[in-house]
């Protein structure tokens, strides 16, 4: 008897570690349809989201309107007639923290050719001050809007950042949507390529 109680509790523990195993292999590391991506476990972000459609080249992108750091309206449809870099990043992303330096130095030496627009994905960060301190502390002057409510960003269906839009002065999507940090030539090409 006691042969068949250690026999039944063998085969219990195998199925459970089984059905564990199934779990966590199926599941991906997925929740909400959302999968880490920067292989460290410990790291805050770098997720992506999963079943989005892109605005393509040739569409119009969404127009929005929300406010700068300094409290300012803006309004995507007022910069029509001019070359715009959207750009979407957080305070938690460390390839956008990468990216803003060298944003800050395309910014100062092509600010009259092209609109350079930060948008924070501010529904993401634990606190809207860390948005502030970041800017203040490494002296960014380029443009930082506020997405507070996330709907922009869902909006653009933004799953990876940094994420770059690139708009011409028609006011649509000419180039493909860049993901992850850009690089200072990237930049300058690109902007040469927009009409």
């Amino acid at each position: 008897m006691k042969k068949w109680i250690g026999i039944g509790i063998i085969a219990v523990l195998v199925v459970v570690t089984g059905i564990n195993i199934y779990i966590e292999t199926s599941s991906d590391n997925s929740e909400d349809g959302m999968y880490d991506v920067s292989g460290d476990p410990n790291q805050d972000g770098a997720y992506i989201v999963s079943d989005h459609d892109r605005i393509e080249v040739g569409e119009d992108p969404p127009d929005f309107e929300v406010v700068t750091l300094e409290g300012e309206e803006v309004q995507l449809s007022d910069l029509k007639g001019k070359k715009v870099y959207l750009n979407f990043w957080a305070t938690w992303c460390p390839p956008c923290k990468e990216e803003m330096p060298i944003m800050q130095e395309f910014y100062d030496e092509h600010q009259d050719e092209v609109e350079v627009v930060a948008l924070n994905a501010t529904g993401t960060e634990r606190d809207e001050n860390d948005v502030r301190d970041l800017i203040d502390e490494d002296g960014y002057t380029y443009p930082v809007l506020l997405d507070k409510t996330g709907d922009v960003t869902d909006t653009y269906n933004v799953f990876a950042m940094p994420t770059t839009f690139f708009i011409g002065t028609d006011g649509t999507i000419q180039k493909q949507t860049h993901i992850g940090p850009m690089d200072y030539d990237f930049m300058v090409e690109t902007m040469n390529e927009l009409d």
